[in-house]
């Protein structure tokens, strides 16, 4: 089933910081920090990490100020990309 028929359109529409919670101390670093956290593939996560920088989503702070419509709406960024971030975040909170 499609990310976005899952999840409720309030929550597609707000910001990622406001469901997944991650120290201000992150919000300044690199996403790149989200593939410290991870444990899938590298290939995969290189490309949502590339997509998300070719976007303009450099911070990890940029990152959660963005929703997942936002991102959805994005050239080369899909429900699976969408998900992958949702769990990259995850990831990194869980190592919080």
């Amino acid at each position: 089933m499609e990310l976005s028929r899952r999840l409720s359109k309030s929550l597609i529409r707000a910001p990622l910081q406001s469901y997944v919670h991650i120290d201000e101390w992150y919000y300044n670093q690199s996403i790149q920090v989200l593939r410290q956290a991870s444990c899938r593939n590298s290939r995969s996560i290189s490309r949502i990490l590339n997509s998300l920088q070719d976007n303009q989503y450099l911070t990890v702070g940029d990152l959660l100020h963005a929703s997942l419509e936002e991102l959805g709406s994005k050239r080369n960024f899909g429900a699976s990309g969408q998900l992958i971030v949702l769990e990259l975040l995850e990831a990194l909170v869980k190592k919080v």
